[in-house]
């Protein structure tokens, strides 16, 4: 009976360990900044001070050279013991370069500019974003999962136009109207006045024209969605 119960005990312990190994390997696979990877390398710590040190495009690139003019000097050895030498500061530095570009890429949160994108959406575009605001964001559930994307060093990031800049501003000031605590009547009173006002950038959602008050177009649409 003793026998069986250490055998159940340890099947449960190899269990807990595997599903958490699975977990974490799930994590990093979702998440792309997960460092967790090269924490176990042995020159990890030598090569993190080098990564940190590096804050821009061109310390990266310098980084770079500095990689390749090290393998040739390898290539070139006259010993065996010099050779394995440089060989070894080649892995450290090609390390530090994968978490060097791993620190100075970012998020940015992509989206149409349409009546339903909320304001914590709207406050993100046309933003860097680092990982940590990146996972607080999706951990709170405030805005869409789906609309994040990496921005690599060598990426480019996608800048807002001065059309985008003007749709973006008036979004905020209707989705604040939105999303205020007001009465249903004071919160009709501000969107109708704040469309008739900006009646140019207001029509790419509003049929101006229309009978109807763009409040009463605003809620059907959202009500829609």
């Amino acid at each position: 009976m003793f026998w069986f119960f250490l055998l159940s005990v340890i099947s449960v312990v190899f269990f807990l360990l595997a599903k958490k190994k699975l977990n974490a390997q799930k994590l990093s696979e979702k998440d792309p900044f997960d460092i967790r990877k090269f924490e176990s390398k042995e020159n990890f710590e030598e090569a993190n001070g080098i990564a940190l040190k590096i804050k821009t495009l061109k310390q990266l690139a310098d980084l770079d050279e500095k990689i390749m003019k090290i393998e040739e000097q390898s290539a070139n050895a006259l010993s065996e013991k010099r050779q394995q030498s440089l060989d070894e500061k080649v892995e450290t530095l090609k390390l530090a370069y994968d978490l060097a570009y791993s620190y100075l890429s970012c998020w940015q949160f992509i989206v149409d500019l349409e009546l339903d994108t909320t304001l914590d959406e709207l406050n993100l575009l046309g933003k860097r974003i680092s990982n940590e605001e990146k996972l607080t964001l999706i951990e709170n559930g405030t805005v869409r999962s789906e609309a994040w994307y990496v921005v690599s060093p060598d990426d480019e990031f996608e800048v807002l136009d001065d059309d985008d800049k003007e749709s973006l501003k008036f979004l905020t000031k209707l989705r604040k109207v939105v999303e205020s605590e007001d009465s249903a009547t004071d919160k009709d009173k501000k969107i109708n006045t704040l469309v008739d006002k900006n009646k140019g950038i207001a029509a790419n959602w509003f049929d101006i024209e229309h009978a109807h008050p763009a409040s009463e177009q605003l809620w059907e649409v959202l009500e829609n969605q």
